[in-house]
């Protein structure tokens, strides 16, 4: 399910009920990878529905990730599952009412006009880390990101991928990651975040340490930097790509991304960082 924002092509990450809907007329918010958002009225019939399709989706990406490697990728299956939860959602909106283009923002869920934009009423104290990263092959090529999130008691809580067919450059990859993680901190209500990637210019861009000369790259950055400021506070760090969770999500994600163009990733091809270590 792509954009609702017109002109944008990028696919949703992220679709629910607005913790914040006015009673008795529950929003449904949409965001994408570029960090576009709608929120548009649902039919208040269907209300337990969704919350009930929501459990059952978190719990089959618990499910997933917990299974040993099935004969479906699981990144697939995990990317398939998201697909059928956002076309489900998208089938009970309102498409009558006076809301029905939504209200855009900067990111995270936003509502109609007097509603707030902070995400989720129930805040989640304490401070989480979301490791980041990104990559494609060739450079410009197909890519992915992923994330990884550990909690302030240092579980893992979470990790996710995504694949992007389109070409991107490594960079754009990287930026993906980073601003999937702030998503998923909005998203969640954390207020506390620790964001590491391996990316230097990444980094360097959001901090103003670097200039972003190409203007790819800033409007990227300043995606991220919008996507900062709805968090309470954000730390960027840098992490060793052999210290750095994210990678292997990162490397199925631009795979299955080459797989779904039919491009043949070569046998002989070496890695060039250590696996995903085990928490």
């Amino acid at each position: 399910m792509k954009c609702l924002e017109p002109g944008c092509n990028q696919p949703l990450i992220y679709v629910g009920i607005v913790p914040e809907s006015p009673a008795g007329q529950p929003y449904l918010g949409f965001v994408c990878r570029a960090g576009h958002n709608r929120a548009l009225p649902m039919d208040p019939s269907y209300k337990s529905w969704i919350d009930e399709l929501e459990k059952r989706y978190s719990a089959a990406q618990t499910a997933l990730r917990s299974l040993p490697a099935p004969a479906m990728n699981k990144v697939a299956v995990d990317s398939l599952i998201g697909e059928i939860m956002a076309v489900a959602v998208n089938l009970v909106v309102r498409r009558d009412g006076p809301d029905e283009a939504g209200t855009e923002g900067q990111t995270g869920v936003t509502g109609p006009s007097g509603m707030p934009d902070t995400g989720p009423a129930d805040i989640i104290d304490g401070v989480y880390t979301i490791y980041t990263d990104g990559s494609c092959h060739p450079n410009p090529g197909p890519g992915g990101w992923g994330i990884v999130v550990i909690n302030p008691d240092g579980a893992e809580v979470d990790a996710q991928s995504t694949p992007q067919q389109n070409d991107v450059t490594n960079n754009e990859a990287e930026y993906g990651g980073i601003m999937a993680g702030l998503t998923w901190a909005i998203i969640h209500g954390v207020e506390h975040v620790i964001i590491r990637s391996d990316s230097e210019l990444c980094l360097n861009q959001i901090k103003g340490t670097y200039d972003a000369r190409k203007t790819e790259l800033a409007e990227l950055r300043d995606k991220a930097r919008a996507l900062a400021a709805k968090i309470r506070n954000v730390n960027f760090e840098w992490v060793s790509g052999e210290e750095n969770p994210a990678h292997d999500l990162a490397e199925e994600a631009y795979k299955l991304a080459k797989r779904e163009r039919g491009i043949v990733e070569p046998a002989s091809k070496s890695k060039k960082r250590k696996g995903r270590k085990k928490r």
